[in-house]
């Protein structure tokens, strides 16, 4: 112990210095119910210095004292405090009040205390910032002067940050004046007034902003281009006006130097800061007059104040872009659906009938695949220049959408002649002649009541017209909006049909033609309804598919054939086939055959047992697309059978490089055989090219003996319907199948 003493004593005596009374000494507080333990510091302290400070010392004999000397010396250093005084945790207490009612977060709290093990040293250290923990009877000196210092140190660490955020604070809060500024004018006035307060003068300056620049010249200014924005003190009749007015040559040459050197410039005098904002290409000066001198630290500090005035600069640049973004579409430069909408608004006080119409190009996805999205910008400002042509100025004409326009005028200025108008125009792009035809959908309303639905309706007019074909105007109807509400309110049935299990699956039997024996199934899915009625897939699938919710009806599909399927092999019933048809939204998401390869394996079926039906619709994948997919599926073992095969998008190309295992020939084929001559042509193209494809045929829908005959004559492989068997739920199809229908 005493080689530390003398160690450290030395170390003393190294930093010591002459004429110590004229440096300000550090302040430390005693705070003990035991005289001896002061007396016993005082002597440790004795003619001992840190950092070329001397030390001195308050003195407390109990916590209320020490709180009551803190209170008139909050900038004590250092606390020595005993744990246990007048109670048991007076001096945790005392803690308490230091941080939490005094607000004192300096200064270090070195804890000492005769009975250890009282206090739990790592919990009581962690809650109420002490820097050190100790017993009494382990505080020699040595020790002693080694936590002080590295009390001092962390002080030190303190005090630093604390005058930093200081500064900062203050900056800040000059900073955050200017950032909330939106006009140019409004902010240059803010950045003379809040340079002059960070910096404690008066206001007293100008701003200037340089209107035009020419790049080449980097270096140099036009005072005929420089236009005062803000100005304060003497200065203030100048606003508007450019750097011409200005008299004094000596504000001009130091504008001159900042623009010149593209720094600040400061002199005895004025401050001159400079900012350029390079994404607009503008440049910009502030001029203060000055009346004292800038301190280091202020000069640090007026640099970042300097970068966040041009972070408010392009603040309200960007505020300028996104009031222009927010109501004007940039290509066009015409309304967007925001300023429609406002335009509806503001045509409550309007009286009589107004119309309000919906354009959409036809067929411009294609346009712009076909000659690019250029060519596609250039065709929607042909059509705007067409639009202007024919419609009366009254008209407010806006861009809601990619390719679709929207109108609201009076009643006189889009009558039914105008609006016909709009579907169709000769356009010339590059010296080409180009036809253009579009959809346009329309509604009559009263500005006073309808506001609020006019644009609804008119889209859902646009919609049914769409859906009739290109070239096509319908005008919105009690009628429509009916057809809408009671699509979205069998949308909302269909969401809940799975928790109410209104939906379930069926299985129709499928057979060979040449002894009518069971070769598999197909899983059909029905939605029967609270009132016992069934609503058709034709209806609720196509629904499913635009809403969204196809995948998980899918998925939901899927596991409950495979499933049945599990329970028909078995029952006794091995080797047949389920099939399960999936939609092209179903195939096109990316985790489709992942979910197919878990479902198999949870069911435990292997995957030659299981056929994909699909139709002749997943053309619109793409080629590619397809080819991957059907490849992917072949690559498991699972065959591939195209639904509905003639009624569908795709070409005999096509199923020709498809890697797929059956043609499912559609009914509407079937139901024509015994009408007549040529009734069967069709199915006579079918069949053979399928053979020749080695693909296996099945005729769906066969509903009468002679259909059966006639299929079984034209080498049909398959036959799956009515006469030989009806979709059953899975409980009767068992049923069925044991009591040996399929021998019979």
């Amino acid at each position: 112990m005493e080689k530390n003493d003398a160690t450290f004593q030395f170390a003393q005596e190294e930093k010591a210095v002459d004429h110590l009374e004229n440096i300000e000494p550090w302040t430390f507080l005693i705070v003990d119910d035991e005289p001896e333990v002061h007396h016993a510091t005082e002597f440790s302290f004795r003619d001992v210095t840190i950092f070329n400070r001397p030390i001195t010392l308050l003195n407390a004999y109990s916590a209320s004292e020490g709180a009551e000397i803190l209170k008139e010396h909050p900038n004590v250093e250092i606390v020595f405090l005993d744990v246990i005084m007048e109670t048991d945790n007076a001096g945790l207490e005392l803690v308490k009040t230091i941080r939490e009612q005094l607000k004192l977060w300096k200064p270090r709290i070195i804890l000492r205390t005769g009975q250890p093990g009282l206090t739990p040293v790592i919990d009581t250290i962690t809650r109420y910032d002490i820097n050190d923990y100790v017993t009494k009877s382990e505080l020699t000196r040595s020790r002693l002067l080694t936590i002080v210092i590295a009390s001092l140190r962390a002080w030190l660490q303190l005090d630093k940050i604390e005058t930093n955020r200081l500064r900062l604070e203050k900056m800040i809060h000059y900073s955050g004046e200017l950032i909330g500024k939106s006009v140019l004018e409004d902010f240059a006035e803010g950045v003379i007034s809040q340079i002059a307060g960070f910096l404690s003068l008066r206001p007293e300056g100008i701003f200037c902003a340089e209107e035009t620049h020419d790049e080449s010249n980097d270096h140099d200014i036009d005072l005929r281009h420089c236009r005062i924005v803000a100005a304060a003190g003497q200065f203030k009749p100048l606003i508007n006006r450019t750097l011409v007015a200005v008299r004094d040559k000596s504000i001009l040459n130091d504008l001159y130097k900042a623009y010149r050197l593209g720094q600040p410039h400061i002199t005895p005098r004025s401050l001159t800061l400079f900012f350029r904002e390079p994404s607009a290409g503008k440049r910009y000066a502030v001029w203060i007059r000055l009346s004292g001198t800038i301190h280091p630290p202020d000069s640090g500090l007026l640099n970042l104040f300097g970068s966040n005035i041009i972070l408010a600069i392009r603040n309200i640049e960007l505020v300028d872009r996104l009031k222009r973004q927010a109501w004007e579409d940039s290509l066009l430069g015409l309304p967007n659906l925001a300023a429609f909408h406002q335009h509806i608004s503001q045509l409550k006080n309007q009286s009589g009938t107004w119309i309000v119409a919906v354009q959409d190009v036809d067929r411009f996805s294609q346009i712009n695949d076909t000659f690019g999205h250029e060519y596609g910008n250039m065709l929607l400002q042909a059509i705007v220049e067409h639009n202007g042509g024919i419609l009366n100025p009254r008209v407010f004409i806006s861009r809601i959408s990619a390719d679709v326009f929207a109108f609201i005028g009076p009643e006189e200025t889009l009558t039914n002649r105008i609006l016909d108008q709009l579907t169709k125009a000769h356009l010339v792009i590059e010296k080409t002649e180009h036809y253009v035809t579009f959809c346009v959908g329309s509604v009559r309303i009263n500005p006073q009541n309808d506001e609020r639905e006019a644009l609804k309706n008119a889209s859902l007019a646009l919609k049914r017209a769409k859906s009739e074909g290109i070239g096509t105007r319908i005008e919105y109807s009690e009628a429509i909006g009916m057809e809408i509400r009671n699509r979205i309110r069998l949308l909302t049935d269909l969401q809940a049909a799975f928790d109410k299990k209104q939906l379930f699956l069926v299985f129709q039997p499928q057979f060979r033609i040449s002894d009518k024996k069971v070769v598999g199934f197909e899983a059909l899915i029905r939605w029967r309804i609270e009132d016992g009625s069934f609503i058709s897939p034709e209806i609720f699938i196509p629904l499913a598919e635009q809403s969204g919710i196809m995948s998980d009806l899918g998925l939901w599909i899927i596991h409950q054939a495979l499933n049945a399927h599990r329970k028909i092999r078995d029952s006794g019933h091995p080797g047949l086939k389920m099939a399960i048809n999936v939609s092209p939204m179903q195939l096109s998401e990316p985790a489709c055959l992942t979910q197919l390869d878990e479902a198999l394996e949870e069911m435990k079926i292997s995957p030659e047992e299981i056929e994909l039906e699909i139709t002749e619709s997943v053309a619109i994948i793409g080629t590619e697309r397809i080819l991957s997919l059907f490849n992917a599926i072949r690559s498991r073992r699972i065959s591939l059978a195209v639904d509905d095969f003639g009624t569908g998008y795709s070409s005999l190309g096509s199923v020709d490089q498809w890697p797929i295992d059956r043609l499912k020939i559609d009914k509407t084929f079937i139901q024509k055989i015994g009408e007549g001559k040529n009734d069967t042509r069709i199915i006579e193209m079918i069949i053979p090219m399928a053979k020749k494809l080695s693909l296996i045929t099945l005729a769906e829908g066969v509903e009468t003996e002679e259909q059966f005959l006639r299929l079984k004559e034209l080498g049909c492989d398959e036959i799956q319907g009515f006469l030989l068997g009806k979709p059953m739920v899975l409980p009767d199809l068992l049923e069925w199948m044991n009591k040996d229908v399929v021998e019979q």
